[in-house]
């Protein structure tokens, strides 16, 4: 693709540069200077070993000198000129890009009211039917409608992880940010998974604090972390299985940890597991994407996410989240 870095990629380079903390520009200048003092220190050396060892100056040693300093100045304006037109273009085909994203971004969000109206729609009549307000319907009927009102559940929860990947991705989605109780939202999440853990005889040990435990987060996209994480377990333990959660915070950093005794993961599978539509076990349902939106999340809020893994062990999914977002340089660091 051909850039033209002519004045409105100029302007946007500056825009650009006045958003970020590092101007590339000036690291690139002192690089360059830096690099530059390499050869010049080299002339001036055997310059001055040469004259202190004869004394005198031999005779065209000023005119080798002065073409050689023409040379270096010459090759040194010539180099840094083809280095920063060039990293001129790297920036603008970066800013170029990243508006191509945002654009693409936004056609998507706006395709998607017109996909999310009709499920909504399609939702809700399933409902009506299924609760008898359209008329009697026998059980036959009602299984078959239940299955179509699932999907349609289904294909609404996969739409909106995929439109949160989109907003994360093209930098349009900005966490709504305020004082969280981390320790209640696990609680509640607990809470709303218990029918499944019973389900399976899974035995369930939460060590979570009784007392708040304050994050500044962003609640729905927090609790979306743990949801993640919990419905995650809960697929991949076994029946009869064991799940332990614990929450543990300090000044500066809460640790959340969910371990599970599922079938673990591969050392080789280990490097894929945040990529998006990615299955590790493709014999469990699932869309291969809560653990993606779940690091672009964790990303977003300046924290960490690891895994810790042995195959026929289990999985344990640890995550470190400043406890205030706004010193979150010094809490990522500590």
């Amino acid at each position: 693709m051909k850039l033209d870095v002519g004045r409105d990629i100029d302007k946007e380079i500056k825009e650009f540069l006045g958003e970020i903390r590092e101007n590339p520009y000036r690291v690139f200048n002192v690089a360059f200077f830096l690099i530059g003092i390499v050869p010049f220190s080299v002339l001036v050396f055997f310059f001055a070993r040469n004259v202190l060892a004869t004394g005198d100056l031999p005779k065209g040693t000023a005119l080798a000198v002065g073409l050689a300093m023409i040379l270096m100045l010459a090759g040194y304006h010539t180099g840094y000129s083809m280095l920063r037109r060039m990293l001129a273009k790297i920036i603008a085909y970066g800013l170029v890009t990243t508006r191509r994203e945002k654009q693409k971004a936004l056609a998507i969000l706006a395709a998607s009211h017109e996909l999310g109206n009709p499920l909504t729609s399609i939702r809700l009549s399933l409902a009506n039917i299924l609760d008898g307000l359209v008329g009697k319907v026998s059980e036959e009927q009602k299984n078959v409608i239940s299955m179509c009102h699932n999907a349609a559940e289904r294909m609404t929860r996969i739409t909106k992880v995929l439109l949160d990947i989109i907003k994360i991705e093209a930098g349009i989605m900005a966490p709504d940010r305020g004082a969280i109780d981390i320790a209640g939202i696990m609680r509640q999440q607990a809470v709303e998974f218990a029918g499944l853990i019973d389900g399976k005889k899974i035995v369930f040990s939460a060590n979570i604090p009784a007392e708040a435990c304050t994050l500044w987060a962003d609640r729905d996209m927090i609790t979306q972390v743990v949801n993640n994480l919990f419905s995650n377990a809960v697929k991949f333990t076994p029946e009869r299985g064991r799940i332990d959660v614990s929450l543990t915070r300090n000044e500066k950093m809460a640790r959340i940890e969910v371990a599970d005794t599922g079938p673990g993961i591969a050392p080789d599978k280990m490097e894929n597991i945040f990529d998006k539509f990615v299955r590790l076990d493709k014999t469990i349902p699932g869309s291969g994407l809560g653990l993606a939106i779940t690091k672009d999340i964790i990303d977003l809020h300046k924290g960490k996410i690891v895994v810790v893994s042995e195959p026929g062990k289990g999985s344990r999914f640890i995550v470190c989240l400043p406890v205030d977002i706004r010193d979150a340089g010094k809490a990522h660091g500590a």
